[in-house]
């Protein structure tokens, strides 16, 4: 399809005109010192770099249902659509795939839908990447996610000393049913003190274990079934207290856009698609996924959030921006998706990978999300 046509048919598409099979597949990101290396491994030549742990499992779960589109963590929109594509930005896509489109769907192409509302990309067309603005709305996210790891730690906390209680409180009464059984016939049993610290102790650390295990095996399982049996024990052990509008809001956006990218590209029904970002977000993923009202109510959750940053942003550093205009902006900018078209190279090894990336990646088309300025219509 012709980007003229794809255009076309983006402002034609119906919301819930199509109910395609979406995939959320969980994974680890490189970051820090790792994400650094395997940009330079990459501009070295190696088309294998990737930002993800064990991508090559990734790539083999998704090949057992060969997806048509994948959406990307951490690839933001472009927010203008008139912008010329420069290849260090179709670079920065191509690391964050999990592995080639042959090795992922068994097709020489894949579409990758371009839409993560991270806080870096609100106005970055009007404020640049290298300003103040940029800094100060990098600083609020780093802040969510701090937020988000502390609530973690506390409710991991809180878990183990309420299990370690119930845990104590159990064998302290099965003790004591003991002692006054045996009474009558002159016995007397009872635990050790290193055997009930050792259950106490253990049994809720197991299952501390477990829950903070149960997601990296998800990331790294290589077939699809072993990923989808621990994505529903991370649903039953789900964190019950630790949400995070910043990380549900992002999965539930990219979500949507998929499912209207999948609209506008109109493969065949039994077409699916695969959304992949790190492991937290496979958390209310499923449930986002099966129940738009939901999707619907926690995207508004985000909007909300980000207009309470951009608020305490535009307070702070001097920029010409009235209020209601932010807030349309950001509405704006939630909406905004990029679709690209992602073709094979064939090797994996290349003298020019920027050169190579530029000519194998194409930009389809920027799009609005009809079905995400629906339900924040209201907000501004």
């Amino acid at each position: 399809m012709e980007r003229k046509e794809l255009i076309e048919s983006a402002n034609q598409v119906e919301v819930n005109k199509e109910s395609y099979r979406i995939h959320f597949e969980p994974g680890i990101h490189l970051f820090w010192k790792w994400g650094v290396d395997v940009e330079e491994k990459f501009l070295s030549g190696d088309l294998s770099a990737h930002n993800w742990v064990a991508g090559s499992a990734i790539a083999r779960r998704m090949r057992e249902y060969s997806p048509q589109v994948l959406a990307l963590d951490t690839v933001i929109s472009d927010f203008d659509p008139d912008i010329v594509r420069g290849e260090n930005e179709k670079a920065h896509v191509w690391r964050w795939l999990p592995a080639s489109p042959r090795e992922m769907s068994g097709r020489e192409s894949i579409y990758v839908v371009m839409g993560d509302p991270l806080y870096q990309g609100i106005l970055r067309r009007q404020v640049g990447q290298e300003s103040q603005f940029a800094d100060e709305l990098a600083r609020l996210e780093n802040s969510a996610i701090e937020d988000y790891v502390l609530k973690l730690i506390r409710e991991e906390a809180a878990t183990y000393v309420s299990t370690a209680a119930l845990i104590s409180g159990a064998i302290v009464l099965a003790q004591l049913r003991s002692r006054r059984g045996s009474q009558g016939d002159g016995e007397r049993r009872g635990m050790s003190r290193r055997k009930f610290l050792a259950l106490a102790g253990g049994i809720p650390l197991l299952l501390v274990g477990a829950r903070l295990s149960t997601p990296m095996m998800a990331s790294i399982a290589p077939f699809e079934r072993m990923t989808d049996f621990f994505q529903g024990v991370m649903e039953v052990t789900r964190y019950r207290f630790s949400h995070s509008n910043w990380l549900d809001g992002r999965t539930a956006v990219l979500i949507s856009k998929t499912e209207e990218a999948m609209n506008i590209l109109k493969p065949p029904r039994d077409a699916s698609a695969s959304i992949l970002m790190g492991y937290p977000h496979g958390y209310e993923a499923p449930e986002l996924i099966r129940n738009s009202q939901r999707r619907a109510f926690v995207t508004r959750g985000y909007a909300k959030e980000m207009f309470v940053a951009i608020d305490e942003v535009v307070k702070k550093v001097e920029f010409d921006i009235s209020k209601q205009e932010a807030h349309e902006a950001l509405i704006d900018y939630l909406s905004l998706m990029d679709i690209l078209k992602v073709n094979d190279p064939g090797i994996t090894r290349v003298d020019n990978p920027l050169g190579v990336i530029d000519t194998t990646i194409e930009h389809r088309g920027h799009f609005k999300s009809r079905r995400i300025r629906e339900s924040l219509k209201d907000l501004v």
